[in-house]
């Protein structure tokens, strides 16, 4: 171990940045639609509306 606790591991940062790609293709991240968009009147209907939840419903409708 080097003195500061941290050792060099072959391949770096590209390691890791594949590392990161890998985990969120497992997560499938970013999200695919897996609803079919929706339209009335050529208008697009939403899934979900979110009222009166403050703080909380704001960050759940930022995702």
């Amino acid at each position: 171990m080097s003195p500061s606790g941290i050792e060099k591991i072959s391949g770096g940062l590209e390691r890791l940045n594949e590392r990161v790609r890998q985990d969120l293709r497992w997560l499938d991240l970013p999200t695919r639609p897996w609803v079919p968009p929706q339209s009335v009147d050529r208008q697009q209907v939403i899934d979900v509306a979110v009222v009166g939840a403050g703080m909380a419903g704001l960050r759940l409708l930022k995702g």
